[in-house]
């Protein structure tokens, strides 16, 4: 067997995506909290969850991670991305 750190030399890109997708997985678990917000006048009040943002300046990555979490979309019949989002959006930083 091969030392894990051969394979990441051999394949970069594809340890930084498992790195990424564990990093959404097990770092990030979303929190249930309550937010208020005034709406034309109305106080609202919901129920929320946090969300991670991945940003990185290879887009090549973040297109795989975005494809890959449409697959598991596909798969499971459960969203993970905003309605919004039909493809990866560069920011002024140069960010994905």
């Amino acid at each position: 067997m091969e030392p894990i750190y051969k394979n990441i030399e051999k394949n970069w890109k594809n340890y930084a995506l498992m790195s990424g997708i564990l990093i959404i997985e097990e770092v990030s678990k979303p929190v249930k909290r309550l937010q208020t917000k005034n709406y034309k006048g109305k106080i609202m009040k919901y129920y929320c969850y946090n969300t991670v943002r991945l940003k990185m300046k290879d887009r090549e990555t973040v297109q795989k991670w975005f494809d890959i979490t449409k697959n598991w979309e596909n798969k499971l019949n459960q969203k993970f991305i905003g309605k919004s989002f039909t493809k990866i959006k560069r920011e002024n930083s140069g960010q994905y």
